[in-house]
């Protein structure tokens, strides 16, 4: 491998993650779930925008994200058997905790992910 191109590559994605965008490509990433690499890099670009951009977010979309996640948490459960799953499950765990911090008007969101995952062992 070319290291200057590598590089160039990792300063692409880095950039593409500050990107506005990057919010649906991600969606879009981890709901096609093609590899291990892509979709890995789809949950830390959502973990990332929620941690440092979230104020990208019009609150009227706040909600729809939180269901996103938790979609996605739920299909990738279902390939957990799959190479690395649980790398991107961790991902996907931490941003869903970083948006409870953000998220005010999810009132009950320990009781909410109790009775959704608690009784089917995910």
């Amino acid at each position: 491998q070319d290291p200057e191109r590598v590089q160039a590559a990792g300063k692409w994605l880095e950039e593409a993650q500050r990107s506005v965008n990057s919010w649906q490509i991600a969606d879009s990433l981890l709901s096609r779930n093609v590899n291990y690499e892509t979709s890995m890099f789809a949950a830390q670009t959502l973990r990332a925008k929620i941690q440092f951009h979230f104020f990208e977010l019009p609150t009227s979309s706040h909600n729809s994200l939180r269901d996103s996640i938790l979609a996605h948490m739920s299909s990738f459960f279902q390939v957990r058997s799959q190479r690395g799953v649980s790398m991107i499950l961790t991902q996907l765990c931490l941003a869903l905790a970083d948006l409870v911090i953000y998220l005010s008007s999810w009132k009950h969101p320990l009781t909410d992910l109790l009775s959704t995952y608690g009784s089917h062992g995910e």
